[in-house]
C-alpha cells in the first residue's frame, strides 16, 4: 500500500547513493522517443530541483515522524546544484552539468553537436533558487536578469502566435542576444510563482506574462493548441496543474476572475482522461484551489513509471521555413520522465487529500 511513509521511503530509495551513473543525491530520469526504440539515462538538474521544491512546499503537511527523512532528501539534493551552475560564472543554472559540460548524456548523436550545450534555463534557475531558499538580495538580482532576457528587452520572439508578439513576457532561456526568445505557459507560471514567493516588485514583464496566461485560458489554447501554449509541457493536465499551483498559492487580482474557469477545466478533464497520473495532478490542482475533485484516486492503482512530465522540442525556436510547422509534431519531441518525481506528485496528492 502506498502510504505517505511508504512513498517517502521509496522516493528516498530512488535518490542516488553515488555508486552508479548519478552523483549522490541526484534523482534518476530518462529521455526516450515516442516512436524510436531508445531510452537514455539523463543526468539533469530539473527533476532533482523540482522534487526538492515540491517537498519543501509540502513540508508543513508531512507527518512529524517523516520530517527528518524529508529534510535529508532535500539536503542531499541541494549538494548537487553547483554541478549545473552557469558557464558564465553567474548565479544561474543549466539543465545539464556544466563543469565539465555534459549535454545529452549517454547520447550518440545530440551530444556531438558543438551547440548541444543548452542556454541557461529559467525554469531550472527559479526552482533551484526556491528550493535552496535563496536570499532576498539573490532573488532581486535574478529578477533583474529575467527582466533583461524577456521578450523585446534585447531580442524579439518569432515563434509565437501573432497576438502575443508584442508581449514583454519572460523567456524560457537566459543568455546572449543570439539565443531565441521562447514563451512557455508553465515556465511563466513558475517564474511568477518565484516573483510572488519573494514579494518582488511587479514589472511590465510580470504583467505581460500574466496577459499571456489570460489570453491562453480565455481562448482555450491550453486545450486546442498545447504545443504553442507550452512547448516543453504540451499537455493540458500539466498546464492546468501549473496555473492551479500559482493561483492556489497567491491572490492574483489580474487573474482571479479565471479561477472558476481553471476549476471547471480541471474537473472536466479529470473525468475524461484515462491517465492515472493526469488524474492525480488534476485532483491536486483542485485541492490547491480549495475544491473537492470529482472523485478520489486509489494510489495503488496509479502508474508512476511511464508518465512523462515534459518534453524537449528539438525544433523549438528555429526560424527556417516549414520548421515551425514540424516543431509541434511528436516525432521531433524528446519526452523525459522520472519515477521519483511522479511518486512525489502522488505524495502531494495524498498529503493534500489528507489535509482537507
Amino acid at each position: 500500500m502506498r502510504s505517505i511513509s511508504g512513498l517517502l521511503k521509496t522516493i528516498q530509495a530512488l535518490q542516488s547513493d553515488g555508486s552508479g551513473f548519478y552523483a549522490r543525491g541526484l534523482f534518476p530520469s530518462q529521455r526516450y522517443h515516442y516512436f524510436l526504440p531508445f531510452q537514455r539515462e539523463d543526468d539533469n538538474l530539473y527533476f532533482t530541483a523540482l522534487i526538492a521544491f515540491t517537498l519543501l512546499e509540502l513540508q508543513n503537511l508531512i507527518p512529524i515522524q517523516e520530517q527528518a527523512r524529508t529534510q535529508d532528501i532535500i539536503s542531499l539534493a541541494l549538494r548537487n546544484y553547483h554541478r549545473y551552475k552557469s558557464l558564465t560564472g553567474e548565479d544561474l543554472y543549466n539543465f545539464y552539468q556544466t563543469n565539465p559540460p555534459k549535454p545529452f548524456p549517454n547520447g550518440h548523436l545530440l551530444k556531438r553537436f558543438e551547440r548541444s550545450q543548452l542556454a541557461d534555463d529559467a525554469d531550472c534557475t527559479v526552482m533551484a533558487y526556491m528550493s535552496r531558499q535563496a536570499t532576498n538580495n539573490e532573488a532581486h538580482w535574478l529578477k533583474d536578469v529575467l527582466n533583461r532576457n524577456a521578450n523585446r528587452s534585447q531580442r524579439e520572439i518569432k515563434n509565437t502566435l501573432e497576438e502575443h508578439l508584442g508581449l514583454r513576457a519572460y523567456s524560457v532561456w537566459i543568455g546572449p542576444a543570439s539565443i531565441p526568445v521562447n514563451f512557455d505557459f508553465c515556465v511563466l507560471c513558475n517564474i511568477l510563482y518565484f516573483v510572488h514567493s519573494y514579494q518582488l516588485p511587479v514589472s511590465v514583464q510580470d504583467m505581460d506574462s500574466m496577459r499571456y496566461i489570460r489570453s491562453v485560458l480565455t481562448r482555450d489554447e491550453h486545450f486546442q493548441n498545447t504545443y504553442h501554449t507550452a512547448n516543453t509541457y504540451p499537455n493540458t493536465a500539466i498546464i492546468l496543474y501549473h496555473i492551479a499551483r500559482f493561483l492556489g498559492a497567491f491572490h492574483i487580482s489580474f487573474l482571479e476572475d479565471l479561477r472558476e474557469k481553471v476549476i471547471h477545466d480541471c474537473k472536466s478533464l479529470m473525468v475524461k482522461t484515462t491517465s492515472s497520473m493526469e488524474q492525480v495532478i488534476l485532483a491536486s490542482s483542485l485541492f490547491k484551489l480549495n475544491v473537492e475533485p470529482p472523485f478520489l484516486i486509489n494510489p495503488d492503482e496509479v502508474d508512476c513509471d511511464s508518465f512523462s512530465f515534459f518534453v524537449a522540442p528539438m525544433l523549438a525556436g528555429k526560424e527556417l521555413p516549414l520548421l515551425p510547422k514540424l516543431a509541434k509534431v511528436n516525432w521531433f519531441h524528446i519526452p523525459f520522465r522520472s519515477k521519483a518525481y511522479n511518486l512525489t506528485l502522488l505524495l502531494e496528492y495524498q498529503l493534500l487529500k489528507n489535509s482537507k
